[in-house]
Formats: structure tokens, sequence, C-alpha cells
């Protein structure tokens, strides 16, 4: 449908559409996909029965599985999936990126449970060579990186630059996701990109607290290492003084005995 159809329906037959087409022609966009980003759902069921281009795309490349994901409407995508034949869901934007991209970069989780459940592709690149587990992990979002985790998605997927999602949650300071990523048995924690950077030292983003964040980061992946019958605490004990940095080792003794005689009233020694 082009804009001046849109028009002519706005001012002929739907008064209350006419705020929406004067943005949608701004926009380059099509009232499919409007209606589609405002999950008005009836409303893209009778365009589809007028007839509309279902795959239109916006001045971005995106179609209204696109609008939907951004937007966590689930209800879209499942009349979509269940009612549109023809239409093409693994289409992708100028970026290429499908609308599971969208949904990772989001963090919608409710529409990529949706995705996932209908078997789409959970690996699919953009033109950076961007996953949607890049982009879950590169914006913090760990709902998403569990679900593609568990839908058997490729952890140690390299972009352009040759980061890893664990390279990506890094670099942003991400630790809630740099430890689910860690404690995943197929992590390849010493990979390196195209900077020679491994994932455990990827400079974190600058911030006041970017010294304390960036050393738990890299005890979360020093931890991974660490065999289960081993004392953590007496390990990094050890590797403290082998650095010299007795110091530093003593205090963090006296502070871990000091902890385990608070809550057991007994003067068990954790490191000795």
């Amino acid at each position: 449908m082009d804009r001046e159809s849109q028009v002519k329906m706005a001012i002929n037959g739907m008064p209350p559409m006419t705020d929406m087409v004067i943005i949608s022609v701004l926009k380059s966009e099509t009232l499919l996909h409007e209606a589609s980003r405002k999950n008005m759902v009836d409303k893209v069921k009778q365009l589809i029965v007028d007839k509309v281009n279902i795959n239109s795309k916006n001045h971005q490349g995106q179609n209204i599985l696109h609008c939907a994901a951004q937007n966590n409407h689930v209800n879209i995508l499942h009349f979509v999936h269940e009612s549109l034949e023809g239409f093409d869901i693994d289409a992708v934007e100028k970026e290429g990126q499908t609308a599971v991209h969208v949904a990772a970069s989001c963090g919608q989780g409710d529409v990529l449970k949706k995705f996932l459940l209908s078997g789409i592709e959970v690996d699919d690149r953009d033109t950076k060579e961007m996953t949607p587990l890049h982009m879950a992990a590169q914006e913090g979002h760990i709902d998403v990186v569990t679900n593609l985790l568990d839908h058997g998605c490729n952890i140690n997927s390299q972009n352009y630059q040759g980061n890893t999602a664990l390279h990506l949650a890094a670099s942003n300071n991400h630790t809630t996701v740099v430890s689910k990523l860690v404690n995943v048995h197929q992590c390849e924690i010493n990979l390196v990109n195209k900077c020679h950077v491994q994932c455990s030292y990827q400079p974190p983003q600058s911030s006041p607290n970017s010294y304390k964040e960036h050393g738990y980061r890299l005890l979360l992946i020093w931890l991974h290492g660490i065999k289960k019958e081993d004392n953590p605490v007496k390990q990094l004990f050890e590797a403290l003084i082998a650095i010299g940095r007795r110091e530093l080792a003593e205090q963090i003794r006296r502070k871990c005995n000091f902890q385990v005689e608070r809550s057991t009233s007994t003067n068990s020694c954790v490191v000795s």
C-alpha cells in the first residue's frame, strides 16, 4: 500500500487512524508496522484481509515481526506464526538482524520464548557476525542468555572482531552473565579475539567501580578452573604468596577466618 492510499484510507474511512498514518508516512512505515508495534492484533488482521503486503519493510528494513519482537508483543507473533502463510519469519533488516536478534537485544523474554518453541534458528548472524546470544550478553539480559543456552545456541561463536558472548559480557561489566557463561561446560574461556585478548582479560568500561567489577569478573573466571576438591581460598592465598603479595594474602586469610568464627563459633581455620 503506497502513501497516497494510506492517507485516503485515513481521510475516507478510518478517522481514528489519522495520527498513526501521519507518523507512518514520516517514518516510511505502513499501517501494518504501526499496528504491530502497538499490539493492535485486530487491526493487523483487518489489514491482512485488505490484502496489504504482509512482508513489507520500513526504512530500517524491519517487517511486522521485528516490530512485535522489539515491543514484546506475543499476540502479534502468535498470529503471524499460526495464521499467515507465505510470511518470511527469517527476514532480516538492513543490519542483517532477524526478529530473534531484536528480541535478544531488547531483552524481550516472552517473544523470545515463543520463537524458541517454534524451533527457529538461534545462531543466525547479522552483518557484524553477531548472534542473538552475543546481543543478549552485550546488553546483560541474563534471562534471555539463559533461554538461548537452554535451547542449544553456540556459546563460543565469535563475531567479526573475534569476540564471544563472554568477551562482550566481560567488557560491559555484566558479572551475572559472566558467571552464567563460565559455568557452562562447553564455554571456552581462553578463546582470544582478533586483538589477541582473552575473555578473562577483556578491559571493562570505565566507571568509579571498574576495578572492583573487573576483579570480581576475573575471580569468577578463575574459579571456573578450580577443581571441586580444592579449597579456593587456600588456592588464592598460595597464588598471592607466589607473586609476592603476602600482605594481601594475610588480609584475606584473616577476613575468612573471622567470618568462619562468626558463623560457627569455633576457631577452625580456613587457611593454615
